[in-house]
């Protein structure tokens, strides 16, 4: 799949002067010693390909320049027993297309001196909702940090505009691939076949099926 190019079609509906901030999320615990299941934030594996928990991509779009950057944990040997291995800098380039990958420690320093330079206006951050009565998940929490953080910018939500780049993909695939459904569904970043169906129908008025075999 070519990240690349999904990348590039984001940047193009984002305003100059902005900055995308997505995080792929963490995991949650279920008790003081279990976590649940972890599922990476669909946009940002639409992005990057990766599903692992504990990453952040950053994209910038200034008058000068398109930025990209993957920040990863680093790898620590002495905890792959307990918390498995972790996605080396190489593996998370070949995955992703991003060659500017950076450790996690690095990226509070790394947006302190981004604000810094004064040519950030917004910042983009994927605040989705299923309905209004859902809890907040780790990217609106985090969306709120940096609004309260640097008040003067605007915080905007990128998530609509990722999912229709999203339902337009799988449109893509349905018509000029033979993939199964399940397959597309998974190519977009959805896990449960029966919520990207009722997604794409929303978009479509039809189910996936019904657009391919039209």
């Amino acid at each position: 799949m070519n990240f690349a190019e999904r990348r590039k079609q984001v940047f193009e509906k984002m305003e100059r002067q902005s900055a995308l901030i997505l995080f792929s999320g963490i995991e949650s615990h279920v008790s003081a010693d279990e976590y649940a299941p972890f599922e990476a934030d669909r946009n940002f594996f639409y992005l990057t390909g990766l599903r692992r928990d504990h990453m952040i991509l950053l994209m910038k779009k200034t008058l000068k320049e398109e930025q990209v950057i993957l920040f990863i944990e680093e790898a620590d040997p002495t905890q792959e027993r307990w918390y498995g291995k972790k996605v080396t800098v190489d593996e998370a380039k070949e995955i992703s297309g991003i060659e500017n990958v950076m450790f996690l420690d690095s990226f509070e320093g790394a947006v302190d001196r981004m604000m810094a330079r004064e040519d950030i206006d917004s910042l983009y951050f994927d605040c989705y909702r299923y309905q209004f009565e859902d809890m907040p998940d780790y990217n609106m929490i985090k969306a709120k940090e940096f609004a309260e953080k640097y008040p003067g910018h605007a915080v905007k939500n990128i998530s609509q505009v990722i999912a229709e780049l999203r339902m337009q993909k799988a449109a893509e695939l349905l018509k000029e691939s033979g993939l199964k459904i399940s397959d597309v569904a998974l190519c977009v970043g959805y896990n449960d076949v029966s919520y990207f169906i009722q997604t794409f129908k929303k978009y479509y008025l039809m189910t996936p099926e019904q657009y391919r075999n039209q």
